[in-house]
């Protein structure tokens, strides 16, 4: 797996989950959730050799991560700007403990998007060719 190149992608993950909080509505995120889950693809057909499902798949647990931390640590502000998140996670069983909740679904959502991220990548990665000096980028 090519952890580099995770982590530089990742990076989207930390601006989504800074910007999710109050700036973007929830319409608007799941559009760019969207576009960057096509550019994190796109990337990864064109860097990785190999292992394209689960470099996606890992780039998607990561990226949880981050918007997990933004949404505990600014719960209140991120569950007052969301209201259907709010309602998901008042039928959960730990709705008395909404960070709880978070951190607890955090890895469930990871790997449902993961598996999306990851399939995109392994189809892009049949799609697009890739630059014969990225051999070197096995990892």
């Amino acid at each position: 797996m090519n952890w580099n190149l995770i982590v530089r992608l990742s990076f989207f993950g930390f601006l989504m989950g800074g910007l999710s909080v109050s700036v973007l509505p929830e319409v608007v995120e799941a559009v760019m959730w969207i576009l960057v889950y096509l550019f994190s693809a796109y990337v990864i057909a064109k860097r990785c050799t190999h292992k394209f499902f689960l470099n996606g798949f890992m780039l998607s647990m990561v990226n949880s991560g981050w918007v997990t931390g933004f949404h505990v640590i600014f719960y209140k502000t991120y569950l007052s700007e969301h209201p259907a998140s709010d309602l998901m996670y008042s039928f959960l069983p730990l709705s008395d403990f909404p960070r709880l909740g978070m951190v607890i679904m955090a890895p469930v959502f990871g790997a449902f998007f993961g598996v999306f991220l990851g399939l995109f990548s392994l189809i892009m990665s049949k799609v697009i060719k890739r630059n014969p000096g990225n051999e070197k980028n096995i990892g």
